[in-house]
């Protein structure tokens, strides 16, 4: 009789097979991201080009709120195509598209709930939003794949890692983490360059660590769920 398989062989799985997935069908992932980053960051480049006033907290809240709306809406549309690639059914793009908007009041809803709670999580010295990540962060995926509504599609994720938080929650902070240092590194290299160059880089890199997290979540939820077999 075989040994249940450790929740460290969970978290490699994702990260690795995430990171596989991307190299393979990145293009269709990134150019997701890359569309949907464009409005956050044309708004928050309006802002910065405004220097006579600083941004009021009501214009700076509108700005996340689009920014977590429109990631929540890129990472349920790269769910459906990584699952889809992962079970070896590529879903058409037309599906892709059809299958968020049938979901789309749930993927904002969640994807506005999660932003928030994460972002005020990491001001609170950090744990607290990835404590926040770490539960949540199966809540698209189940809005998109299982047609839950918003506190279901949250309870759900709670519920879901509760037990694999060890395992594929460790996956998907491993994707977070390695972003962050690798956006640290970017800042560290780029410190002095012109403004073009700084907001070009991060566009880029925040594309795809957004892309790379979203897969991860993705894969997360099928293998906790038996989607993908252990």
């Amino acid at each position: 009789m075989s040994a249940p398989p450790s929740g460290s062989s969970d978290s490699v799985f994702v990260i690795r097979r995430s990171l596989a997935l991307l190299v393979r069908h990145g293009a269709a992932f990134l150019a997701i991201f890359a569309v949907f980053h464009l409005p956050p960051l044309a708004f928050g480049m309006a802002l910065d080009g405004d220097s006579s006033s600083t941004p009021s907290n009501s214009v700076t809240l509108i700005a996340s709120i689009l920014s977590w709306s429109l990631g929540g809406v890129a990472s349920a549309l790269v769910t459906v195509m990584a699952l889809g690639f992962e079970a070896g059914k590529p879903v058409p793009f037309a599906g892709v598209v059809k299958q968020v908007r049938i979901h789309i009041l749930p993927v904002l809803g969640v994807g506005v709930i999660s932003g928030a709670a994460i972002s005020l999580g990491l001001m609170l010295l950090v744990i607290p939003g990835l404590i926040a990540l770490a539960f949540l962060c199966l809540s698209t995926p189940v809005a998109v794949m299982e047609g839950r509504s918003i506190p279901e599609s949250i309870q759900r994720s709670v519920e879901l890692m509760k037990d694999g938080w060890q395992g594929v929650g460790l996956g998907v902070l491993g994707v977070t983490f390695i972003g962050a240092i690798a956006g640290w590194l970017l800042l560290t290299a780029l410190e002095g360059a012109s403004g073009a160059l700084m907001g070009t880089s991060l566009y880029a890199a925040s594309s795809f660590f957004g892309a790379w997290t979203s897969v991860a979540t993705a894969l997360a939820f099928a293998r906790v769920t038996g989607r993908i077999a252990r």
